[in-house]
C-alpha cells in the first residue's frame, strides 16, 4: 500500500494511505488531532467528494476510511493544490545484525583456518583447524536463518481473545464467535502433504538456529581450541584409568593463552545456553528475576566473555614469539591469526545487538479468526467494526510497524475471498454495488466475482445470510 505523509505542519491531516483499486480510489485519511476531525471530515465530503465508510482511531489519531470516484493521482493533486503537500513514505528494511556478525566472522575464521595449516615444519594446528572449521559451518547457519524463531502461540491466543471480547456485544442472537483455540486458517489451505526430510530439517534449524550454529557447533570449536583433537586419544586413555588431572594435562592445548581462550569461550557459551526468548503473553507462571536475566542478559553476557577471551588470542598471535606461521619458506609472526582473532573479537562485540531468538505470530491464523468473527456481525455494523478491528490490530502490533491500510485491506480481501462479502462496495446504492461486482473480477478474490443480481436486498440477519448473499442494501457510513 502507498503511504504519504503530509509535510505541511499547518495541515489538519498527517497522512494519507491508498489501497490499489481498479477504478476510483479507496483511501485512508488521518487527522492530526480529535479536535480537527470535523474539519477534515467536512472537507473530505464537500471538496474531495469522498464517501466516508467508517471512522476510527489509529495511534491516537482519527482515521477516515473513504472511497471515491477520483483516482489516487487526482486525489494527490487536489491535496497538493490545497496546501497539504504529500511525500511518499519510504520504508527502510532494518539491518540484520546476524548478517553483520557473519560478515565480520567469516573472513576472520578463514584467516584462522589458513593459519592452522601454515605452522613451521609443515605441522597442522588441529585445535585451531577444528575451531575454525566448525565456526565456519555455524556462520553459514547464522547467515541463512539469523535469530531462531518460534511460534508465538500465547500472543495469538491473546489477540483472538481481544477480538472476541470487542465483537461479542455486536453479535446477533443465536450466533457464536470462533473459539480462540480453533485452527481457522487450516480450513482455507490445501490438505497438508507429508513433510520431507529437508522440510523437517529446515523447520528445526529455523527454530534452533542459534542453539545449533551459535552455541553447539561453536561449543565444539571452543572445546577443540582448549583441547586439540590430536590430543584426545592420549587424554581418553588417561581418563579411562581414572587419572583425571593427567587426562586434563594430556588433552589441553600446550599454548597457554590459546587454551584459556578456549576455556573462556566455553564459559561464555555455557552462560549463553541458559538464554530464553521473551514471551510477555505467557501468563502460565509468574515472571521471575531469573527469567529477566535469561531473557535480557545471559546471551549478551556470554558474548562479552567470549569477546574478552578472543582478545587474549589476538594478543598471543601478536606477541608470543612461538606463535609463528611459514609463508614461502620464511617464518613470520602470526599476523594472520591476530587479524582473524581481532575480527572475531569485534564480531562478539557486535553480537550484543543481535537477537537470541524471536517469537513469530501466525498472522494468517489471526486474520482467519478475525474475518470469520467479522463475517458474523450485523451488516449495518460491519464496515465500522472492520475499521475498528483493523485499528485495534494496528495499535497492538506497534513492534511490527503495520500500516493501517494494509491491515484493513487484508481484512477486506479475506472477507471477500472467504465469505463473499464485498466490503469495498457496501457504502453504495444496492443496484450500483451489484453492477460493479458483476462488471469485473474483483481484485479481492482469487476467483471470479459471483452473480448477485438475483439475490435479495434485505439486511442480513445472520452469518449464513451474509455468506450466502455477500452484500445487502444496508447503509454503511458514519452514524449508520
Amino acid at each position: 500500500m502507498a503511504v504519504y505523509n503530509v509535510t505541511n505542519p499547518d495541515s489538519a491531516l498527517t497522512a494519507v494511505e491508498f489501497t490499489p483499486v481498479a477504478e476510483g480510489n479507496f483511501s485512508f485519511f488521518a487527522a492530526k488531532s480529535p479536535e480537527q476531525k470535523d474539519v477534515v471530515k467536512k472537507w473530505l465530503v464537500s471538496e474531495l467528494k469522498q464517501t466516508i465508510i467508517a471512522e476510527t482511531i489509529v495511534k491516537d489519531k482519527p482515521v477516515f476510511v473513504t472511497r471515491g470516484d477520483k483516482t489516487k493521482d487526482e486525489v494527490i493533486g487536489l491535496l497538493n493544490a490545497h496546501g497539504d503537500t504529500l511525500a511518499l513514505q519510504l520504508t527502510q528494511k532494518p539491518t540484520d545484525t546476524w548478517k553483520v556478525v557473519t560478515m565480520l566472522a567469516v573472513p576472520g575464521q578463514g584467516m584462522q583456518l589458513a593459519s592452522s595449516m601454515m605452522r613451521p615444519n609443515r605441522k597442522v594446528d588441529w585445535g585451531l583447524f577444528a575451531f575454525a572449521s566448525s565456526n565456519l559451518l555455524g556462520h553459514a547457519i547464522s547467515w541463512m536463518y539469523g535469530s531462531q524463531k518460534s511460534d508465538d502461540t500465547n500472543r495469538l491466543h491473546f489477540v483472538k481473545q481481544e477480538v472476541n471480547r470487542n465483537l461479542a456485544p455486536h453479535l446477533p442472537p443465536g450466533q457464536t464467535l470462533p473459539e480462540v483455540n480453533d485452527d481457522r486458517s487450516s480450513l482455507r489451505d490445501e490438505p497438508l502433504q507429508p513433510s520431507s526430510r529437508s522440510v523437517r530439517v529446515n523447520a528445526f534449524l529455523r527454530e534452533n538456529s542459534v542453539k545449533v550454529g551459535e552455541l553447539c557447533l561453536r561449543y565444539f570449536g571452543a572445546f577443540a581450541l582448549a583441547f586439540p583433537t590430536n590430543n584426545w586419544g592420549a587424554a581418553l586413555r588417561k581418563l579411562k584409568s581414572g587419572a583425571f588431572k593427567e587426562a586434563y594435562l594430556a588433552g589441553r592445548n600446550s599454548a597457554t593463552a590459546i587454551h584459556y581462550t578456549g576455556m573462556g569461550s566455553l564459559t561464555g557459551k555455557t552462560i549463553a545456553m541458559f538464554a530464553k526468548v521473551p514471551d510477555p503473553y505467557d501468563d502460565s507462571t509468574p515472571h521471575s528475576a531469573l527469567d529477566t536475566f535469561r531473557e535480557k542478559y545471559a546471551f549478551r553476557l556470554g558474548g562479552w566473555i567470549e569477546a574478552a577471551a578472543f582478545s587474549a588470542m589476538t594478543w598471543d598471535a601478536l606477541k608470543n614469539p612461538e606463535n609463528k606461521i611459514v609463508y614461502r619458506g620464511k617464518e613470520y609472526q602470526n599476523y594472520l591469526s591476530a587479524t582473524g582473532a581481532g575480527l572475531f573479537t569485534t564480531r562478539y562485540a557486535v553480537r550484543h545487538w543481535a537477537k537470541y531468538g524471536e517469537k513469530e505470530m501466525d498472522m494468517n491464523e489471526m486474520y482467519a479468526h478475525v474475518t470469520d468473527a467479522l463475517a458474523k456481525m450485523p451488516a449495518d455494523k460491519l464496515a465500522q467494526l472492520t475499521a475498528d478491528t483493523a485499528a485495534d490490530i494496528t495499535n497492538h502490533f506497534k513492534d511490527k510497524h503495520l500500516n493501517y491500510s494494509d491491515v484493513y485491506s487484508r481484512l477486506m480481501d479475506d472477507l471477500y475471498r472467504d465469505h463473499h462479502i464485498a466490503l469495498n462496495n457496501l457504502g453504495t446504492a444496492h443496484e450500483e454495488r451489484l453492477a460493479k461486482i458483476n462488471r469485473a473480477q474483483s481484485r479481492y478474490s482469487m476467483v471470479p466475482a459471483r452473480n448477485l443480481m438475483d439475490r435479495t436486498s434485505a439486511p442480513a440477519d445472520s452469518y449464513t445470510d451474509l455468506s450466502q448473499r455477500a452484500v445487502t442494501n444496508a447503509p454503511m457510513g458514519i452514524g449508520a
